[in-house]
């Protein structure tokens, strides 16, 4: 039933795509059932992303894809699929989802690194975008119009001279930071949008030439981010000030809390009285500080809090400072 379910979305997408030979292979029932053998086998590296926008009172959704660039939470999209959001919610074909936050940029700032908290991923196979051959059969895998996953079919016309892979497809909205995979379901590229003349190929008018960036050109870009992130410091979301010498021996008092930040998340509040950091005696502003940092993020600690007249203890997920949010054009 899977099968079938993937060979019939294959067959609607592939009588509104641009290419006569795409409607020719689909003929070829072997042919057809190559192709969903490949999505069964993608279908749990690809994810669909809202991300949430605050607009006064209303809170407005923008839609996209993506998929898992390694086993350890790491998603790979398009900037303009979270571009100004308030929140990212990233969901899998499993019905599974998690929050995901900004962690880098490729050096042309149109790819965007997501991290989630979720490890042993499945990430997508990948290949070398130069070893397609002109009109060599291309499956874009995303979420169109709200079809999660969604399958495209296009055929591959070269390379323009900035690098981005040219496809002969019509692609329906939604399918920005797709995934795109060759005949044999290894990854070439991340869908971008239409071809354009201007800077922003993702807003240009539906044509039946996409564009897609060569996931080739992209790893050592998103290798640096994920090996800075592993080797970032550590952070907890809090500001606070040392305590005045006649009001208490030791302490630091918490002024400010980042919202949904790890302090946030534990409960710790304005006003509370940091006393202890993994049984040490909190003494100075700087001293916490240092401790901080020097955690390893994702680790668990325990801060031991004077809150009124008694005393709590919270642990606390160490974080990482979190990227400036981009701002909306």
């Amino acid at each position: 039933m899977l099968l079938g379910r993937y060979i019939i979305i294959i067959l609607i997408v592939a009588l509104q795509s641009a290419s006569s030979q795409v409607v020719k292979k689909m003929v070829d029932g072997q042919w057809r059932k190559k192709m969903a053998e490949l999505v069964r086998r993608a279908e749990n590296s690809i994810v669909s992303i809202h991300t949430f926008v605050l607009d006064g009172e209303e809170k407005q959704c923008m839609v996209g894809s993506g998929f898992v660039y390694n086993r350890d939470g790491f998603i790979v999209t398009w900037r303009n699929v979270v571009e100004g959001g308030d929140s990212i919610v990233v969901n899998f074909t499993n019905g599974r989802s998690s929050g995901g936050r900004i962690v880098g940029f490729d050096r042309t700032a149109k790819v965007v690194l997501l991290k989630i908290n979720c490890n042993d991923l499945l990430p997508v196979q990948m290949r070398e975008s130069g070893e397609l051959g002109e009109k060599s059969f291309v499956v874009i895998l995303g979420n169109s119009l709200g079809v999660f996953p969604s399958v495209t079919l296009g055929t591959y016309m070269g390379k323009e001279k900035n690098g981005f892979i040219k496809l002969n497809a019509v692609v329906p909205p939604g399918n920005s930071g797709g995934v795109v995979l060759d005949e044999e379901g290894n990854a070439v590229g991340i869908f971008g949008g239409y071809a354009s003349s201007g800077d922003d190929i993702s807003k240009s008018e539906i044509s039946t030439v996409g564009i897609a960036f060569p996931i080739d050109y992209l790893k050592s870009d998103l290798d640096r981010i994920i090996d800075d992130y592993k080797k970032s410091s550590g952070w907890v979301g809090l500001s606070v000030l040392d305590l005045e010498s006649d009001t208490e021996t030791f302490g630091v008092r918490v002024v400010g809390v980042v919202p949904d930040g790890p302090a946030d998340r534990a409960s710790i509040s304005l006003g509370d009285t940091i006393i202890g950091f993994e049984e040490r005696a909190v003494r100075s502003a700087d001293e916490l500080a240092t401790w901080v940092r020097s955690v390893v993020p994702d680790r668990v600690v325990e801060l031991k809090i004077k809150r009124g007249e008694g005393y709590i203890v919270k642990s606390v997920r160490i974080g990482r400072r979190p990227i400036l949010k981009m701002g909306r054009r």
